[in-house]
């Protein structure tokens, strides 16, 4: 009678989730037509990349990666051709999207405001409804334009911080621009 070895069996349980983990992942983030969820209100907000992956758990890293957002004040777009970082998946459940070591190349921002409409804060938001948040930390972004309506700026790195909470505030952490 052939002896099993306790050790492959051991082997084999701690490398399972991880196998079942990346399969899960990338099948999510190369799902035809866009993850499901990413989009839920592509009139306010829309979320694109070419492509993405997954390494290893909370690690994310996604091509061609654009967002583009609307109000009723101000449009604004940012897209990179490489965006990774460590994504907290559990936060999100908390409607706060927190990442970390971030790092993103050939940046561009753009910010477009229009004029404010007498009817802009005619609608309140629900207060049982928790806002998002979003929180960047240790983010590196190599930046090749800013535009804020007439304003441009070119070349510039940014090393740092921010949280921001939509419709309320934003926070900077400590950090550095090298123009």
């Amino acid at each position: 009678m052939k002896r099993r070895h306790p050790f492959r069996l051991i082997a084999i349980l701690l490398v399972l989730p991880e196998v079942l983990y990346l399969l899960a992942g990338n099948l999510y983030l190369n799902y035809p037509g866009g993850p499901p969820g990413v989009n839920p209100r592509p009139d306010k907000v829309r979320v694109s990349y070419a492509w993405g992956f997954t390494p290893w758990p909370t690690r994310v890293v996604l091509a061609s990666f654009a967002i583009h957002g609307e109000s009723r004040r101000v449009t604004w777009d940012v897209a990179s051709s490489r965006v990774s970082g460590h994504v907290d998946l559990m936060a999100l459940a908390g409607r706060r999207f927190s990442a970390s070591a971030l790092s993103a190349a050939d940046v561009e921002v753009g910010i477009h405001t229009h004029p404010a409409t007498a009817d802009v804060d005619s609608v309140p938001a629900d207060p049982s409804k928790p806002r998002w948040t979003i929180a960047l930390a240790d983010a590196t972004l190599d930046v090749r334009s800013m535009t804020l309506d007439t304003a441009q700026v070119r070349q510039v790195r940014i090393h740092g911080g921010m949280e921001l909470h939509l419709k309320k505030d934003l926070r900077l952490a400590p950090g550095h621009a090298d123009l």
